[in-house]
């Protein structure tokens, strides 16, 4: 046998050895590669609602719903926008068929589906003891969606205030929601603006939220985005839920998915659980 044979004889196990290592370590990698990308899908939920005390079946139901919206977001992060905003809306609102809350439905003449959550110790007559209830509506420029509704009938337990609000003066709806001579606002609905809804939002967010009287219910028109305005339209999402104040429990949006509607109760005021959430009540 040659020389040179007989090298490639010594030669050819060593290669076989070093060719199966890498396979071994590429397996290994791969493995845990797909590990650490599993556990970083694992939504990593905690349910921090305020409830203590309370039906722990109430609890339980609302827990559900805030762990639905969260996966929500969470599955669709890396969507493009425009899917999100028409995902948005139906998710949702079958998370929030978890709580089974007696829940009021009327529609704005722009066709977005408002909400209302009952009151669970609700009496047929206004001016009944107990029975007290301020409702503002917010409108801006010369929109009337909202004015058009019989509002008075739906809301029949409520007092309405209508207030009407400059496009340009978005900053300044925290000030005129503080002037109402009120510690409480049980239903607050803000409808479409020019502006960059996402900035109107942040007035219930961080310290805007402790400078406002108490808010137990709002539903918050929003318009399409700009590409500029997306990030901030979502980083105010997130922070709505990070803060655990508001609690996101329905959406709606017209037939053109220009107007969307986000409906999104107070958790964190004791007045406002114990009269919208003391105990289960069915659709």
């Amino acid at each position: 046998m040659s020389k040179t044979l007989k090298m490639r004889c010594r030669t050819f196990p060593r290669r076989r050895s070093v060719l199966l290592l890498f396979s071994i370590l590429f397996v290994i990698f791969y493995i845990v590669n797909f590990i650490l990308s599993t556990l970083s899908n694992i939504s990593m939920y905690s349910c921090t609602i305020p409830f203590e005390g309370k039906d722990p079946n109430v609890f339980g139901y609302l827990c559900a719903v805030d762990r639905c919206v969260y996966e929500f977001f969470k599955d669709t992060e890396h969507d493009k926008f425009e899917l999100m905003w028409r995902k948005l809306p139906d998710s949702l609102n079958w998370c929030s068929t978890n709580a089974q809350m007696s829940v009021t439905k009327f529609t704005s003449k722009k066709e977005v589906v408002l909400f209302k959550v009952k009151n669970m110790m609700e009496r047929k007559k206004k001016n009944e003891a107990g029975n007290t209830c301020t409702a503002v509506v917010i409108s801006f420029e010369d929109d009337r969606s909202l004015k058009d509704i019989d509002l008075e009938r739906v809301l029949k337990t409520c007092t309405i205030h209508h207030i009407d609000l400059s496009s340009s003066r978005v900053q300044g709806l925290a000030n005129v929601l503080k002037s109402f001579n009120t510690e409480v606002i049980d239903l607050l609905i803000v409808g479409p603006s020019k502006a960059s809804s996402y900035l109107l939002f942040q007035q219930f967010l961080g310290q805007y939220y402790d400078y406002l009287p108490t808010v137990c219910q709002v539903n918050f028109a929003h318009s399409l985005p700009r590409a500029r305005e997306e990030n901030g339209f979502m980083e105010s999402i997130q922070r709505l839920r990070s803060e655990k104040k508001f609690l996101l429990i329905g959406a709606s949006k017209d037939r053109t998915d220009m107007h969307l509607n986000l409906f999104f109760e107070n958790m964190d005021e004791q007045y406002c659980r114990n009269r919208y959430f003391r105990y289960l009540s069915y659709f």
